[in-house]
């Protein structure tokens, strides 16, 4: 029979767990970052979607529309409007 042979695991250089360490720590700041600026981006879009909408909402608030259509679309506009939250 031969000898198993046992390995025998020896301490392990304290560079290789700095570097494990600066890795992890490097991933989880971009993932921060990219968390940060996507939430950013979505905001900016909200913002221009509002300035669209709005003027839309304004229009049919001022010349309200006549077809039973229009309305309709005048109605889901300013509830849009309401539900995002914009400005007037």
């Amino acid at each position: 029979m031969e000898d198993d042979k046992v390995v025998v695991i020896t301490k392990v250089d304290p560079k290789f767990w700095y570097s494990l360490l600066a890795v992890f720590i490097s991933c989880v700041m971009i993932g921060a970052a990219s968390f940060w600026y996507s939430n950013y981006v979505a905001q900016q879009n909200v913002r221009n979607f509002c300035e669209v909408i709005g003027t839309l909402d304004q229009t049919y608030q001022q010349n309200p529309p006549t077809t039973t259509t229009g309305k309709e679309i005048a109605l889901e506009m300013h509830s849009l409007h309401m539900k995002l939250g914009c400005k007037k």
